[in-house]
């Protein structure tokens, strides 16, 4: 009676969450059509390793035609960090021009939402002690790849799916 046991998933808000099936003969694009949509979410932080972020955008795109890449960054809302976060977001548009879709400080239901669009979810983090962004994307059905930082490899659950550096 004095303990009691929190669940350890990502919450309501990602449950039922998932991507566009493909076309039903509603018009909706199929699965051939559409682009393969990568994303990227965390704190605008260098524990979170947005460059190695931006590196893998970058060779990807340059990979695969028909693709988009999804950058969600959070910050403390302090001015500061917030130009910094769009300062990098406009340099990462550079080279990705309209197939980068960026986003600074949404809130959880809509962050959740925009994990069920993508195909894939990498997190890039120097640290993750637990790895809750990678359970909010699975939470959607989302392939999620990550680093081998503390304790995502738990998370993750599988060897293929976790990568050391931009090339893997």
């Amino acid at each position: 009676d004095k303990f009691r046991v929190i669940p350890n998933t990502a919450g309501a808000f990602f449950e039922g969450i998932h991507a566009p099936a493909p076309d039903s003969g509603t018009g909706a694009p199929s699965e051939t059509d559409r682009p393969l949509r990568i994303g990227f979410c965390g704190r605008f932080s260098s524990e979170k390793n947005w460059p190695m972020a931006r590196e893998i955008a970058i060779e990807i795109s340059r990979r695969i035609r028909n693709i988009e890449i999804m950058m969600i960054l959070g910050t403390n809302r302090t001015e500061g960090k917030v130009k910094q976060a769009r300062k990098f977001l406009e340099r990462t548009e550079k080279d990705l021009g309209s197939r980068l879709h960026s986003y600074i400080d949404l809130s959880i239901s809509e962050v959740a939402r925009l994990y069920g669009r993508m195909d894939i979810f990498i997190l890039t983090s120097k640290r993750e002690p637990f790895g809750r962004t990678a359970v909010e994307a699975m939470a959607t059905q989302t392939i999620v790849l990550g680093t081998r930082a503390d304790g995502l490899p738990e998370v993750i659950g599988d060897e293929r799916f976790l990568c050391d550096d931009t090339d893997q």
